[in-house]
């Protein structure tokens, strides 16, 4: 039977820790089989392709990278559309900065927590920092990360949302100043991607497939360095400017990402494979 296996990324290869010992399991037990017998593989990166490539030693020839997209909801927004939304979560267009996430070790929001509290208290009381994200694996130690910035938390400065629909995702991620996202490993990256499409600004992680997504549309950074990620933040607040033309390269470059272009090129690869040419697989 032809087969077509999309691959999202090799995390519980690259970073087994920040995965359930059971999950690690399963996937090094079925993964490389479904690999070595599939037809065509897609990737969602360029990024996940190359590893793909060095880890398992597969012929790029039978890999094809196809870039995920934004859906329509996420767009830019006026204030007066935002703000029944905003209202809800007591939060002003434009007066704070976003994370999104699960809250999981691989997110590395212990980064993002810890530059936000290099910040004058005068600047987080008036921009807060929201997190947006379900717990997930091993979220007890971003638990007792957050203890360390609680006071921080107890003023409001902090705030956790939880998981949210995305109808009011969106919304708030078109009235946010910017987004950060230290991710240490992605596969392709939405969140960066979703903030690019709503013309809001974004302050990333410079590794894995982030970089492919985001190019010069955003500020790239070491996912390890605290204070170059705090004085990203503060350029941010203080440089409208600079802000602005962030927020406009980056609508301009989500443009270059679309589901529907997602969708086409991927029925093409499943038309190659139920109309197969002559070729071995290596």
């Amino acid at each position: 039977m032809p087969t077509v296996l999309t691959v999202h990324d090799l995390s519980w290869i690259r970073f087994p820790h920040t995965h359930a010992k059971a999950h690690v399991a399963e996937m090094n037990h079925y993964f490389p089989d479904s690999l070595m017998h599939a037809d065509k593989i897609v990737t969602v990166s360029e990024f996940v392709k190359q590893e793909v490539q060095d880890v398992f030693g597969i012929s790029p020839d039978r890999i094809v990278a196809i870039g995920e997209g934004a859906e329509d909801l996420f767009q830019p927004r006026q204030l007066f559309e935002t703000q029944n939304v905003l209202d809800r979560f007591d939060l002003k267009h434009g007066k704070y900065i976003l994370a999104v996430g699960t809250l999981e070790p691989r997110k590395n929001l212990i980064v993002a927590l810890n530059a936000y509290s290099r910040l004058s208290n005068a600047v987080r009381a008036e921009y807060p920092l929201i997190l947006i994200g379900m717990k997930a694996w091993l979220a007890n130690e971003f638990d007792k990360n957050l203890a360390l910035v609680a006071p921080l938390i107890d003023a409001g400065q902090i705030r956790l949302l939880g998981y949210q629909p995305r109808e009011d995702l969106a919304v708030v991620m078109s009235g946010a100043l910017c987004l950060v996202y230290p991710s240490i490993y992605e596969g392709f990256g939405l969140p960066p991607l979703e903030a690019m499409a709503s013309g809001v600004p974004v302050i990333s992680s410079n590794v894995s497939s982030i970089p492919e997504v985001v190019g010069d549309s955003g500020v790239l950074i070491d996912p390890h360095d605290t204070e170059a990620l705090s004085e990203a933040m503060e350029r941010m607040i203080e440089d409208n400017i600079y802000r602005n033309q962030m927020a406009q390269k980056a609508l301009e470059r989500s443009q270059l990402f679309s589901w529907r272009n997602c969708v086409e090129k991927t029925i093409a690869v499943y038309r190659e494979v139920l109309n197969p040419v002559s070729g071995a697989k290596t």
